[in-house]
């Protein structure tokens, strides 16, 4: 008897705390910096007003040192120790960029010796002052309880502040706990506006979670939704997004039928290691299910399954 192609329910409700892994871009958007001071020689001027105390001016000073400044070459050097230095007076003086910035190096340890308790310090006193990543940093370090207890009310609180300013991975974040109930009240209904916001803006993580949100929603129109989701999250290499993605469309369950499709993303998830992935698309090849039958191909994915 020819078998089919798992034709079970989406498998991909477990919540993990995988939003942690966002603290890899933290200084997106602490500062606008332009192209041409990125790269530009050094200014004298800017140097002489910065030794001054113009804050400003150590400001962009320290950027200049941490992006790079053209040498004799034409080459972009920089000098992150130094960079930090200016970082720190301009910081010290209040500038609330500054303190982001130098927050994320020390807490990186980029160029110096990683120091968490100063980190967050400086995380704290940009937030204090409405910097979004800054009000990020220092929520995923409470919550993590990263050289300070862990506080998951008061990182719920930080995300909230950098949410409402737009920024996309405090909303997913926030979400996320209101969703699950991790360390604050439950609020389904206030989590899928977040996730929203943040798939909205292409977080892909927010993307696939809106995807299984709408495709538990149960109704035709949910499901078609859930699709567009999904693809969006897939398109992003987020490989259970792919997974589902061809579940959905080698049932059409809210789409059209589209096995082709289906092997496609099928194909893209196996490549990324997805057993499921991998069997089934194994199972379309040996009996030419929508596509063309391939037992070569077929025996290397089953092959690929079984593995793990």
């Amino acid at each position: 008897m020819s078998a089919k192609p798992m034709a079970g329910s989406l498998i991909c409700l477990t919540y993990c705390i995988c939003f942690l892994l966002t603290f890899s871009v933290l200084i997106s958007g602490c500062t606008s910096f332009s192209q041409d001071q990125q790269v530009m020689a050094l200014d004298e001027n800017i140097l002489k007003k910065a030794r001054a105390g113009d804050v400003e001016a150590q400001y962009n000073l320290a950027r200049m040192l941490d992006k790079g400044i053209r040498n004799d070459d034409g080459l972009l050097v920089s000098n992150i120790p130094e960079a930090v230095e200016w970082y720190k007076k301009a910081a010290e003086q209040g500038h609330a960029e500054a303190q982001c910035n130098l927050g994320l190096i020390l807490y990186k340890g980029i160029g110096i010796s990683v120091n968490q308790s100063e980190a967050i310090k400086w995380f704290r006193k940009s937030a204090e002052q409405g910097v979004p990543e800054a009000q990020h940093n220092l929520g995923l370090m409470l919550y993590k309880g990263e050289a300070t207890p862990v506080n998951k009310t008061e990182a719920a609180e930080w995300f909230k502040k950098a949410a409402e300013q737009g920024h996309a991975k405090a909303q997913y974040n926030l979400g996320f706990m209101q969703y699950t109930g991790d360390g604050i009240p439950i609020n389904t209904t206030e989590a899928t506006e977040w996730f929203r916001k943040s798939a909205e803006q292409g977080h892909s993580e927010a993307q696939y979670r809106m995807g299984n949100i709408l495709y538990n929603g149960y109704t035709t129109q949910a499901k078609a939704e859930a699709a567009e989701w999904y693809r969006k999250a897939a398109e992003q290499t987020h490989v259970i997004a792919q997974y589902n993605l061809a579940l959905i469309l080698y049932k059409g369950d809210g789409v059209p039928v589209d096995k082709a499709e289906a092997a496609e993303w099928y194909e893209k998830a196996a490549k990324h290691g997805h057993t499921k992935a991998q069997y089934n698309l194994a199972l379309m090849l040996e009996h030419g299910d929508g596509i063309t039958a391939d037992a070569v191909e077929a025996k290397k994915w089953f092959d690929k399954a079984k593995e793990q």
